[in-house]
């Protein structure tokens, strides 16, 4: 259980909601968004992947289903009908997924450092993005982030990042191979600040921060376009 304290639900939630409507299955660490609709933490969480409203009603919800505390009033119900041991082994079986979900959510992200001035900043969620790589450590940041989530950190220094610097959310939509050049074309998906950052061992080792909620953020990504097969090796030898 985390210390999150849950909004105040604008509908009362039904006395007889015991059971969750994906799984349907008897609630576990049942999470009540305001709409007034109850599910298991997990269910919600696999659910957030693909959208971010309601699975019954599709009204939207301002929770956060990785950190959000468990419905009291449910809970407490679920415990004296199940007895405390039933209740405790059925949210035991949901961990091992949840803890998968947990490790997704806050994912390391790859940092690019943008030094080039005023015309590369991307200020709002929507603007585009695009990154022409010529350099060994570049391509190695780009295999990076098209072999995991397919985002990346923007920051604009001239040369290390730090924790509580301002950031943005790249989610890359498409990327293209030209000559010795990598293409990479996204948009912002999210502002946010830097966590605790990172630096992997070895010449073309990355900067890597952490960033909550990125689930949610995949829920509203596109599939990624890559066009990959034109010749040319890597550049030079500098670092993004």
């Amino acid at each position: 259980m985390t210390d999150e304290i849950q909004p105040p639900l604008k509908k009362e939630v039904s006395l007889l909601e015991d059971e969750c409507s994906i799984c349907i299955g008897s609630l576990r660490e049942p999470l009540a968004l305001g709409c007034g609709h109850a599910f298991c933490r997990l269910c919600l969480l696999q659910s957030a992947l693909h959208s971010d409203r309601c699975p019954i009603c599709r009204g939207s919800y301002d929770i956060d289903p990785l950190n959000a505390a468990p419905c009291e009033v449910i809970e407490q119900r679920l415990r004296a009908k199940m007895s405390d041991t039933a209740y405790e082994d059925a949210v035991h079986a949901n961990q091992r997924e949840l803890e998968v979900l947990r490790t997704r959510a806050t994912s390391e992200l790859p940092v690019f450092l943008m030094n080039g001035g005023s015309e590369w900043r991307a200020e709002d969620v929507g603007e585009q993005v695009a990154l022409n790589l010529t350099r060994a450590r570049e391509h190695a940041f780009a295999r990076r982030v098209l072999s995991t989530n397919s985002m990346f950190l923007l920051c604009h220094a001239p040369t290390s990042a730090v924790a509580g610097m301002a950031a943005q959310v790249v989610h890359v939509d498409r990327a293209k191979l030209n000559g010795g050049a990598l293409l990479l074309v996204g948009k912002v998906a999210q502002l946010t600040t830097l966590g605790r950052v990172r630096r992997e061992d070895g010449p073309d080792g990355l900067m890597l921060s952490r960033v909550c909620g990125i689930w949610l953020l995949l829920s509203k990504s596109s599939p990624i376009e890559e066009d990959l097969s034109a010749g040319g090796g890597d550049g030079g030898d500098g670092g993004g």
